[in-house]
């Protein structure tokens, strides 16, 4: 009986030790309850958290106050006669806080780590840091409300899933720091329209990138900085006219602009590439002339499949 007391007493406090996953919490300027452990006691710095991660997505917040309402994060908090600075937010800090309406992220933070906010389906605006160089994957996915995000000069990567289905996002301005936005980064970002303004600093665009986001318009131009783009990265496009390649680019992955519907006159891909993928451009159905650039010696099964107005090409 002695020995089950005791192995249930450590069970307890076992499970007291899991579900807590913060060494203190305050009250921030904007009056929610932020919760932060510490990261490094001899620099005094320490990262946001949710308060607890024992029980699974959504409920690392049941038992305590989710932040709701418009949110700014401190730069540093008093703690035990301490002064610490905020220097990150781990990852899934804020998941599931879906009363949270804007958030100001202050500029001592330099990470931000994978969906910090995740499903903050109220979320209509987030001013990032301006040291940060990496969006997280899935760090804003099915934040269904977000209408404005400003990017900071330093970023250089954006990863998988960072936006998807961030639908009310009307535009986006990228810093001419950006190197690489991954696969589906902005998947079904319908709300994004008129034309998109890439980076001239940018190399790769991923899988499924910006699938769907049926609202571009006009021209596309791609950056002469791009190496490589996935597959069905333009897919569903419906609402581009035209796409200027890079003179460098070395292939157009399968289905890229697969039912770009809207695309017209003369598609030139450029002199360099060599291969077009299979269904790389299918069902575009106004396309109505090809010119096929001079190294292109690789033709996938289908790329202009159902091109129905295709009249004229060129070699």
């Amino acid at each position: 009986m002695k020995k089950l007391f005791v192995f249930l007493t450590m069970m307890v406090l076992a499970t007291s030790a899991i579900a807590q996953n913060y060494d203190f919490s305050a009250v921030c300027e904007s009056g929610q309850t932020l919760y932060y452990q510490i990261s490094d006691s001899s620099n005094y710095e320490i990262a946001v958290t949710a308060p607890d991660l024992s029980s699974g997505y959504p409920d690392w917040w049941t038992t305590h106050n989710k932040p709701t309402g418009d949110l700014i994060i401190p730069d540093s908090v008093e703690y035990e006669g301490n002064t610490y600075t905020v220097v990150s937010i781990l990852e899934r800090a804020f998941i599931g806080c879906s009363e949270l309406t804007s958030v100001v992220i202050p500029n001592s933070i330099t990470f931000i780590g994978e969906s910090a906010f995740y499903g903050n389906s109220a979320l209509v605006s987030a001013i990032l840091p301006n040291r940060l160089t990496v969006i997280e994957s899935s760090t804003f996915k099915n934040c269904h409300s977000l209408v404005s995000i400003t990017l900071p000069d330093s970023l250089t990567t954006i990863k998988g899933h960072a936006f998807l289905s961030c639908e009310s996002l009307p535009s986006i301005t990228f810093p001419n720091t950006l190197l690489s936005i991954a696969n589906m980064a902005f998947f079904e970002c319908t709300g994004l329209s008129g034309e998109l303004v890439l980076p001239s600093s940018l190399q790769n665009i991923g899988s499924f990138c910006f699938y769907g986001c049926s609202g571009l318009s006009g021209v596309l131009t791609l950056p002469e900085s791009l190496i490589s783009m996935g597959e069905s990265c333009f897919s569903q496009c419906s609402g581009l006219t035209s796409v200027v390649f890079p003179e460098n680019l070395s292939s157009i992955p399968r289905c890229a602009f697969y039912a770009c519907t809207s695309l017209s006159g003369d598609l030139i891909i450029p002199n360099l590439c060599t291969l077009i993928g299979y269904e790389a451009f299918a069902n575009c159905s106004n396309l109505s002339s090809l010119t096929i650039g001079s190294s292109v010696s690789n033709i996938g099964c289908g790329a202009f499949m159902d091109c129905t107005a295709l009249e004229t090409i060129h070699c």
